[in-house]
């Protein structure tokens, strides 16, 4: 056993007997936590400055650009404490409730504690970012937009917690080969997103962005399992850098990045959006003030488009048939 599989299983830590891969990723995941609220408390912050300054008609061209920049739709709140509290259940069962104490010292099995808490905490977590995900798929961020981002997170866990079962479950190979079905499968649906044509599947610039980076990491943990299944011990040593800081830390950034970069593109202000046309299509909305009630039924109007509008479904064929796009507004 080489020195990255031992980390992976030894090196107990005080006082919980924790071994230090654990640890390390348990702090992580615990500490994006604050990190995510800080980021929701950011926004609050924004928009109650944005807000005195309306009030008082203070708003210079210059405001509405750096709020523009800075903040992201109230819709997105949401799904930030989930992945908030999904980091955090993660992060207190690898902490508290690490996985070698739920192993059968004598015959190398997993419990049935195992078996259920950490496929659920995976599916927690995929629920969350695969719903995040289609939602920057949808031509709205309305109550339809929502509901169908929580449908699709709900498929996402649920396929997650039933790869991640025989994962935990089964020993080797068959274990080895359940975990890279799950890889694969979030490879598959991610490099989808980013490569496939806009004609064939509309996403926004945001969930392109995303995409790039869970197909990054995706293909080092494949890397990783792939060269451990071989029995390199530098694999488990990949493996654990790849989902202790990309996944544990970076994706946490990198999710902002991209609800500003989408908030950009939604008001006009992403920058190669406007440079394409040579104009400032946010020059006539920049400080304007909006009662949420107009907001709202204005996010459900687009939502309804989609229905309203005849859309061709063999877009992909290239056959447009007359079928009306929705566009950026």
């Amino acid at each position: 056993m080489g020195f990255c599989s031992r980390i992976l299983s030894s090196y107990p830590v005080p006082p919980n007997g924790v071994d230090a891969a654990s640890y390390i990723f348990g702090i992580f995941q615990v500490l994006s936590m604050p990190m995510i609220i800080y980021f929701i408390q950011r926004q609050a912050s924004i928009a109650r400055q944005m807000g005195k300054k309306m009030g008082q008609k203070l708003v210079t061209r210059a405001d509405a650009m750096s709020a523009a920049s800075n903040t992201i739709f109230p819709c997105f709140i949401w799904w930030l404490k989930t992945i908030a509290f999904a980091n955090l259940f993660g992060g207190v069962a690898n902490l508290f409730l690490p996985l070698g104490s739920f192993f059968d010292s004598s015959s190398g099995r997993a419990t049935a504690w195992a078996i259920f808490i950490y496929p659920l905490a995976g599916a927690f977590d995929h629920f969350s970012l695969e719903g995040l995900g289609f939602l920057l798929c949808q031509r709205g961020v309305g109550d339809i937009g929502q509901r169908r981002a929580v449908r699709a997170g709900l498929v996402s866990a649920l396929i997650t917690f039933s790869l991640l079962v025989p994962t935990i479950a089964l020993t080797g190979t068959a274990s080895y080969a359940c975990w890279l079905a799950w890889e694969t499968y979030l490879l598959v649906i991610y490099l989808g997103v980013w490569i496939l044509p806009r004609t064939c599947f509309f996403r926004r610039p945001a969930a392109i962005t995303l995409a790039r980076f869970w197909v990054f990491l995706r293909v080092i943990n494949i890397l990783s399992l792939s060269l451990a299944m071989a029995g390199n011990d530098f694999g488990y040593c990949c493996y654990f850098v790849s989902e202790s800081i990309g996944f544990g830390m970076m994706k946490n950034f990198v999710i902002y990045y991209c609800l500003l970069v989408d908030s950009k593109w939604w008001q006009g202000t992403l920058g190669d959006f406007t440079a394409r046309r040579g104009t400032n299509l946010q020059d006539p909305l920049l400080g304007i003030d909006l009662k949420l009630d107009i907001a709202q039924q204005l996010a459900r109007n687009v939502d309804s488009m989609e229905n309203a509008i005849s859309l061709n479904s063999n877009m992909c064929s290239g056959n447009n048939g007359g079928g009306v796009d929705i566009i950026n507004f």
